[in-house]
């Protein structure tokens, strides 16, 4: 749960939306009270600063802020494939992976506390790519008649289509690729345990 939330908050953080926990009884009944209020938020190191702003300040504000301003651009630059589903950490580039990826690849090595050796799955690549496989040619037929229904309305369809997506074979490539991978990065191999585990971290990757 907390590397989920590590995730949440990061995106509200770049969504300029304040994003915080609070445990403490009497401020949650405070923040209920100003229920339709105008509130003033002001993030510290330790807390969240927080007070009612009042209309006369609102309207000033708002009188100062009349003036025409372009709205911020933003420039998405689009990963390249770079022929490989699994890179090991010492692969790791700005262009594939993010930024607490690359810290640990950094770190690696410079303490005598060992760290947990990391790989990377290019999960959109394997999500395209196993639809493209002959044996799952009619899972593939599959989905395109519920993504039909969907369009077409049908909140039903939704259900089946997340049923359906984990039902894919992997593609012989990618599981000899991410064995290799797993491997020489002094990871085990599921498969050498039983084909169950297999099949168990095939499930876990399909679900991502």
């Amino acid at each position: 749960m907390p590397d989920v939330l590590s995730h949440v908050s990061v995106r509200a953080r770049n969504g300029k939306i304040c994003f915080a926990t609070c445990f403490d009884s009497g401020i949650l009944s405070d923040l209920q009270a100003m229920d339709g209020k105008v509130l003033s938020l002001k993030p510290t190191s330790a807390d969240v600063v927080y007070r009612e702003v009042s209309e006369s300040e609102l309207s000033s504000q708002s009188s100062d802020n009349l003036e025409d301003v372009p709205p911020p651009s933003i420039s998405l630059v689009k990963k390249q494939f770079v022929g490989r589903y699994a890179i090991s950490s010492e692969e790791f580039t700005n262009d594939l992976v993010g930024a607490k990826s690359r810290n640990i690849g950094y770190l690696k090595g410079k303490f005598r506390l060992g760290l947990v050796s990391q790989l990377r799955l290019r999960c959109r690549l394997v999500f395209l790519r196993r639809f493209s496989e002959k044996a799952n040619q009619a899972v593939s037929e599959k989905l395109q008649v519920l993504k039909k229904s969907l369009d077409e309305g049908d909140q039903g369809a939704l259900g089946e289509i997340r049923k359906t997506v984990l039902g894919p074979v992997a593609p012989s490539e990618l599981v000899e690729e991410l064995k290799s991978t797993m491997r020489s990065s002094d990871m085990p191999w599921p498969g050498d345990e039983s084909e169950q585990r297999w099949e168990q971290a095939w499930s876990a990757i399909k679900k991502v």
